[in-house]
């Protein structure tokens, strides 16, 4: 019998981040993994991305769901237009 694989991942409202974090995730495209879909994107949170993260700009929206995502065993980080928001992250205006 085959060994089913399953990741983690953290689904979160793209009311955490700011239009630059997508800019960032474009510019940035060797240390940010993304898949862009219809109403957000996916993160790769690879093994250095904690590392990478002091590399580059981005909002402390962003940079916290990444950090939280990565220290809860998440390998994916799914910013989503209709993700729920979560209390004590940074919410912004579009």
């Amino acid at each position: 019998m085959s060994k089913f694989e399953i990741e983690k991942t953290l689904i979160a409202s793209s009311a955490h981040i700011l239009p630059d974090d997508i800019e960032a995730f474009r510019v940035y495209n060797d240390i940010f993994i993304v898949d862009e879909y219809d109403y957000g994107w996916t993160v790769y949170l690879h093994d250095s991305i904690i590392d990478d993260l002091g590399k580059v700009r981005v909002s402390e929206g962003i940079r916290m769901l990444i950090l939280f995502s990565v220290f809860n065993g998440c390998k994916y980080l799914k910013v989503d237009s209709d993700g729920p928001t979560y209390k004590g992250f940074e919410e912004y205006e579009w």
